[in-house]
């Protein structure tokens, strides 16, 4: 992800209804603990979809990844967890953390399938609608 990325990576999360702002974008490219990556069609550099975290030490932690509708169950989400874990593996993590709302079954699945195992639950931790977050983690991958 660049800054020539934040406008469009900022309106692909406003239409999936989330909160961050264009400012929290750019100040997270900037930030020296934080990694971000982009999903681009090779044909028409459409964005697909994007990742953000930060890694401290050897803990990182996934902070949004979004998938545009028309690529959702196109390999596009894996394609960015793997390049992340990847990335991890090279900066030498040794653990990952990622949240996600009960209610999100593919989402679940998607970090099953990767290894992440639940370890908490915020009791109603989102708003709008009200409900659980699950906390999942993985170890030494």
């Amino acid at each position: 992800m660049s800054g020539e990325d934040i406008a469009e990576v900022a309106e692909l999360d406003r239409e999936t209804g989330s909160s961050w702002a264009i400012l929290h974008f750019d100040q997270h490219l900037t930030a020296p603990c934080s990694f971000h990556f982009v999903v681009r069609h090779k044909l028409d550099r459409t964005l697909c979809g994007f990742i953000c975290g930060q890694l401290v030490g050897l803990e990182a932690e996934i902070h949004k990844i979004l998938v545009a509708k028309p690529y959702r169950r196109r390999s596009v989400a894996t394609t960015l967890m793997r390049h992340t874990l990847k990335f991890l593996t090279d900066q030498k993590a040794t653990s990952c953390f990622l949240e996600l709302r009960a209610t999100n079954p593919a989402a679940k699945c998607l970090y099953s399938n990767f290894n992440f195992r639940t370890v908490a639950r915020r009791k109603k931790y989102y708003t709008a609608p009200p409900e659980d977050a699950i906390i999942m983690k993985l170890e030494a991958w």
